[in-house]
């Protein structure tokens, strides 16, 4: 008899998985899927929002949510001089619970996937559920605003981030992430996750990038402003390996 191949067998199902994703797409009742809409997320229409809204359930449809739920998913703030009080406008942006409605621009990262980004060295940690992912940020095009950017349609459910246009005949296997066979870690940073209904659950602070070449002293003077800043929050903060730092931390022989 032969051998069941365990790894085989999962790798055909999920690869069923995404042949099923394209399949809906090219269904003729979501011809309309494709778009490009040229706007602003503040100016799309009532037919570009319901184009953005059928691609991203199209999506939800055959997602792998269990895989987006075990991600370590960080929206990048850029931080490295924060104000002497620890508090930074565009951070307190996420800390107000009337703006967690608001979908937001993550990356992810597997859990045992150090977080380091091009775009920041610092980021907010956030928990919520993802609606749309891409290994490349510019296959989405969702626009810079993280839910500054005010849509009278969406007063009281919050800003919806949808693709600025689609062409489902772009596409290619690596471009949109439905599962753990679709996302690439060797271009984790550049890609993008929508997410909806969040929480902020700490801060991230990538002290192999900031910290090299910095004298011991420096380093003890901006991580205490990063502490500080969680603390007044009331987060904790992880170093890139999700190791939270404390203030034994900050001591001069460990920095």
């Amino acid at each position: 008899m032969k051998k069941f191949d365990l790894t085989s067998f999962v790798s055909e199902v999920l690869a069923e998985d995404y042949a099923s994703f394209e399949t809906a797409l090219k269904d003729p009742k979501n011809a309309d899927v494709d778009y490009s809409s040229g706007r602003t997320l503040a100016t799309l229409n009532d037919t570009h929002l319901e184009q953005g809204r059928k691609i991203k359930r199209l999506w939800a449809q055959h997602a792998d949510h269990a895989f987006f739920r075990s991600l370590n998913k960080v929206h990048w703030l850029n931080l490295f001089d924060i104000s002497e009080s620890g508090v930074d406008k565009s951070t307190v942006w996420f800390f107000q619970p009337d703006n967690h409605k608001h979908e937001v621009s993550v990356t992810g990262f597997l859990p045992n996937e150090k977080m380091l980004s091009g775009w920041g060295y610092m980021g907010v940690l956030l928990d919520g559920r993802v609606t749309f992912a891409s290994n490349d940020m510019n296959k989405l095009f969702t626009g810079f605003a993280s839910g500054k950017e005010k849509n009278p349609l969406h007063t009281a459910s919050g800003d919806p981030r949808r693709p600025m246009s689609f062409d489902k005949n772009k596409l290619t296997y690596y471009d949109l992430v439905l599962d753990r066979s679709t996302y690439k870690t060797d271009v984790a940073g550049h890609g993008e996750m929508i997410l909806d209904n969040w929480q902020p659950k700490g801060f991230v602070v990538t002290m192999s990038v900031i910290f090299s070449g910095i004298k011991s002293q420096t380093r003890k003077k901006i991580l205490t402003k990063y502490l500080k800043m969680a603390q007044d929050f009331g987060v904790p903060l992880y170093n890139e390996s999700m190791q939270e730092i404390t203030e034994d931390d900050v001591m001069p022989e460990k920095i």
